[in-house]
């Protein structure tokens, strides 16, 4: 298991710490790659991050690093009502040029 200066990161996180580090790991890999010409496909999918009990803050400044690959895909499926202030969220994110594709009833229930 990863350990830093005595720090247990599994054992010694939460599980909002951990998601944080796994999403920050994924989003390196790709970063990487793009630097040094990698082969990776730039293609992520990302399921429901605000299930892990997120704060929205967070998960804006998540978003924010997932719009600075302009050159690759990456889907991220969230519900709104997960949200503290879902229309907020999702202008800001038509603003950056993201593609918001509501379900609407398809969505489960």
């Amino acid at each position: 298991m990863p350990e830093a200066d005595g720090f247990d990161l599994k054992a010694d996180s939460s599980a909002s710490d951990n998601i944080r580090t796994i999403w920050s790991y994924t989003l390196s890999l790709l970063k990487i790659s793009n630097m040094y010409n990698g082969n990776h496909l730039g293609f992520v999918i990302f399921d429901e991050p605000k299930q892990h009990s997120i704060h929205e803050k967070d998960m804006i400044e998540f978003f924010n690093q997932a719009m600075l690959f302009h050159n690759n895909q990456i889907i991220i499926g969230f519900t709104q009502d997960q949200l503290e202030s879902p229309q907020i969220f999702l202008d800001k994110l038509k603003k950056e040029g993201c593609n918001i594709i509501d379900l609407g009833t398809k969505a489960f229930k």
